[in-house]
């Protein structure tokens, strides 16, 4: 018998190579008792993230959350599919929920907020938002330049002051 650890190894291992329905066989062939470990289940929603099945992340991510409300990739996730799923205003509030807990450690919540916040032709929030992701991990300015739905905001991101 596969240990339940190794499996979900597998299933991420597959996922990184695209390949969706491996992985799924990996997490499916979990044992029975281990099917709602909090490993098992961040395996299937970023199995489901991958997928594109909004729906079932939205599922994975709010279980996660009521277990763990410190789990951000949970909250990422589960912002990412409520846009798809509902809107960007819903995902919006998702992660203002997820910034009152985690914003000062986690600029990714920033990130993302900046990209809804910028959809939403709110740009004095999207431009708060960036620049603290930005000033907590320059990386994001690179994302950013790139990232159709800061478009709007291109000529202040070429501008912003990183380091």
């Amino acid at each position: 018998m596969i240990p339940t650890a190794r499996r979900v190894q597998y299933a991420y291992g597959y996922l990184g190579l695209g390949l969706l329905a491996e992985a799924a066989h990996e997490l499916d062939a979990v044992v029975e008792a281990d099917q709602f470990a909090p490993e098992v289940m961040a395996a299937r929603m970023d199995l489901f993230m991958a997928a594109h099945e909004w729906a079932r992340v939205v599922d994975y991510a709010r279980r996660l959350l009521e277990r763990d409300r410190n789990n951000v990739a949970a909250w990422i996730s589960l912002g990412c599919a409520v846009r798809r799923v509902e809107n960007v205003a819903a995902a919006k509030q998702v992660l203002l929920e997820a910034e009152r807990l985690h914003g000062n450690q986690h600029a990714v919540i920033h990130y993302n907020l900046a990209c809804y916040t910028c959809l939403l032709g709110e740009m004095t929030a999207a431009k708060a938002h960036l620049t603290r992701a930005c000033r907590m991990d320059a990386s994001f300015k690179a994302a950013a330049l790139k990232d159709t739905d800061l478009a709007a905001l291109a000529d202040f991101v070429r501008e912003l002051k990183v380091a």
